[in-house]
């Protein structure tokens, strides 16, 4: 190893230093004689020389261990932005006109005067905002997607057996009947001047966007 050589090199230089230090010299002229007397032997440690190595061995290993432990800039995971939720009320007139009709629990599919929320539509649409959660685990799960409530005003006005056939999971499809559930009364439906039962449905939409 570079070490143990180097050590070895500095002890022989040590001893042929002592050599000359050690010697008479004598001057003739232009020449000069060294006398070279013996001198006390220099002792190498050599387990000393073992240890020193051993160490820089280790500190060699540890040094490598810690770069490939280390991951690149390269090859790190990229950090996803941040999202949030908000809700879009998408209102559905496909049945607007659809014929007037009465199930057997009495209960209208539509009336000639529609249930209504206080305020309109506008209104409705800032009490869903205003009262909903976008779910926590829908957000990290990047979970989006509109959920259909149906729901019955009866002729109080009162939201009764609020509902969805809507499977989205991540909690969102309760989330959005817990909300319509807990709806203030409506001015109900009419048919014929008579307040009625009548089935409506809410679309709540769940949209993800980035944070700025």
């Amino acid at each position: 190893m570079k070490i143990s050589n180097w050590l070895l090199a500095a002890s022989v230089g040590a001893i042929a230093f002592s050599a000359c230090n050690s010697g008479d010299t004598k001057t003739n002229g232009s020449d000069t004689t060294v006398a070279v007397t013996p001198s006390s032997p220099v002792v190498v440690d050599s387990s000393a020389i073992k240890a020193d190595s051993a160490a820089m061995a280790a500190k060699d290993t540890t040094l490598s261990t810690a770069n490939a432990s280390s991951p690149s800039k390269s090859s790190r995971a990229p950090v996803r932005r941040a999202r949030r939720g908000r809700i879009v009320i998408k209102w559905d007139r496909a049945h607007a006109n659809d014929a007037i009709a009465m199930d057997k629990e009495g209960v209208y599919n539509r009336a000639e005067v529609a249930p209504s929320f206080p305020g309109g539509e506008s209104a409705l649409s800032k009490y869903i905002q205003d009262n909903i959660q976008y779910p926590d685990e829908a957000v990290n799960g990047e979970r989006q997607g509109t959920v259909y409530v149906a729901f019955t005003v009866d002729e109080n006005g009162k939201v009764t057996r609020a509902n969805t056939n809507t499977k989205m999971g991540y909690g969102l499809e309760n989330e959005a009947v817990r909300v319509v559930s807990n709806m203030p009364r409506w001015n109900p439906g009419k048919v014929n001047g008579k307040n009625v039962k009548t089935r409506f449905t809410i679309p709540i939409t769940y949209q993800l966007e980035d944070n700025q």
